[in-house]
């Protein structure tokens, strides 16, 4: 009976000791406030979606534009690279030409709905006929970058249309000239926003407000000039490699009538110069502009670090700033 006593008394004991922790030690939920935070917010969800979907509506018109844009540059991007990987011939000139009018079209199409606001201003850091808050700003900051692609892309077509003959040998391929092409349209592009950034800084109703935005264009410049230096230190690799010979090959009477590549019959054929297998001149040129490898064995052709923008890629990514 003692014994049971001492149970019972020790049971009571425990239990009120843990009722006196569970009055000391706040609830985890409550006390977690990223916890409590996402609990709130559930209930927020059906709000943020109608906004969402009332910000969507008031923006469709240029959210559709942007997305129509984004989807002509890629497949755009992606039929030109479809071109340049094989011969020249008739049908990949006249699809090139086609691809060069239709670019044209919409270039134009676009400059001639905006031609109010004259955006052709921002080409040249001036100032559009826009009001400068930062919705127009992020709007046709990405319409003038896609427009410059489009411009890249037109640019590079024409480059292809051009007979080969008349560039030098070391160029025949085209490849250096669609890589400086690609440069300068990067360098271009990522100039070009910083004007209109600034005209909506230098926007001034008072003192604080002109040292604030004092302080926003030092921090962009400086942002910017890191930018600038990724792209110089490109436009520098391409000075120092500009005309060089990217593999080696010399001329060679091959055994067989085709080539690899092309499967059709040899053009001036050549001989690598690492894995001693023969290929036209041309195919071989393209293909070095795509892959450093050959293409039956592997083995590494291509003495350069890299070969981006020589197959007449055009860089997609959005230059918002």
């Amino acid at each position: 009976m003692v014994d049971e006593d001492h149970s019972d008394v020790g049971e009571q004991k425990s239990r009120s000791e843990r009722n006196t922790m569970d009055e000391t030690i706040p609830n985890y939920e409550e006390s977690n406030p990223i916890s409590s935070l996402l609990k709130s917010s559930s209930t927020l969800l059906p709000f943020l979606v109608l906004l969402v979907l009332k910000l969507l509506y008031d923006a469709s018109i240029e959210l559709f534009l942007c997305i129509a844009l984004f989807i002509t540059c890629y497949k755009i991007n992606g039929l030109f690279l479809e071109i340049t990987g094989f011969r020249k011939n008739m049908q990949n000139v006249i699809r090139a030409a086609q691809l060069a009018g239709f670019l044209l079209f919409n270039i134009l199409f676009i400059l001639l709905v905006y031609s109010d606001e004259k955006i052709l201003g921002i080409f040249v850091f001036m100032k559009p006929n826009i009001d400068l808050d930062i919705y127009y700003v992020v709007f046709y900051v990405t319409l003038i970058d896609f427009l410059i692609k489009l411009g890249t892309m037109l640019a590079k077509c024409g480059i292809y249309l051009i007979p080969s003959r008349i560039f030098p040998h070391a160029f025949e391929d085209k490849g250096w000239v669609y890589f400086s092409v690609e440069l300068a349209s990067q360098l271009y592009r990522t100039i070009v926003p910083f004007g209109l950034w600034v005209h909506m800084l230098v926007q001034m109703h008072g003192t604080s407000e002109y040292i604030y935005n004092i302080i926003l264009i030092i921090l962009a410049t400086a942002f910017k000039l890191l930018q600038l230096k990724s792209i110089g230190e490109k436009v520098i690799e391409l000075f120092k490699s500009f005309g060089k010979e990217t593999y080696q090959a010399m001329p060679v009477q091959p055994s067989t009538t085709t080539c690899p590549i092309c499967q059709c019959h040899y053009t001036n054929p050549v001989l690598t110069g690492s894995c001693m297998h023969t290929f036209c001149n041309k195919c071989l040129a393209s293909w070095c502009n795509r892959d450093k490898k050959c293409p039956i064995c592997k083995e590494e052709l291509v003495n350069m670090e890299s070969i981006d923008y020589r197959d007449g890629y055009t860089g997609q990514y959005l230059q918002l700033f």
